[in-house]
């Protein structure tokens, strides 16, 4: 088809690598103005249809890591998965060119198109829906004090000093 070269104006094919007047590359222009459309189309056309398990955090609503001390000691620590706000479901929304995993915090931007699939906090899925969840239920949402803090646990208990913390088994006395 023959189009405009959008430098010089002259009539040139859309299958032309180059303008034969100024040079101008036609084909990588062409190229991305269809990928420019494309984008718009798939924009127009999200939806949220869903939940899905979180791709971060495997669906269980937080992250485990091991943490090497100065000391050489292991520890195990573990920090609350935010694109899922510990529940272990994203979002799960769909467009012309497939299904994506959404976190909560980026959802309404990912619908209103100010956010595109390549983000940070949008996995994509593929052209089929997912099928099931790992676990039956979802955990609770939660978006409130404390989000985003990590507790750590160590690998191996204190040691307990003779009678230093150790119940005795008689209960609390307070008389």
């Amino acid at each position: 088809m023959l189009i405009d070269c959008p430098e010089c104006g002259r009539r040139v094919s859309d299958r032309a690598a180059a303008c034969p007047d100024c040079g101008f590359p036609v084909r990588e222009h062409v190229a991305e103005q269809a990928e420019l459309e494309a984008k718009v189309e798939a924009r127009k056309s999200r939806e949220r249809v869903g939940e899905v398990d979180c791709p971060v955090c495997d669906a269980r609503g937080f992250q485990t890591f091991v943490e090497k001390a100065p000391d050489g000691t292991e520890s195990s620590t573990f920090a609350w998965c935010e694109h899922c706000k510990h529940s272990g479901r994203s979002h799960l929304c769909r467009d012309i060119r497939g299904y994506y995993a959404v976190s909560y915090d980026a959802l309404e931007a990912f619908l209103a198109g100010t956010i595109d699939d390549d983000h940070e906090e949008v996995f994509g899925l593929g052209d089929a829906p997912p099928k099931g969840h790992r676990y039956a239920q979802a955990g609770e949402v939660f978006d409130g004090p404390g989000d985003g803090v990590e507790v750590s646990v160590q690998s191996q208990p204190p040691a307990v000093e003779d009678g230093e913390g150790a119940n005795d088994g008689e209960g609390d006395a307070t008389s």
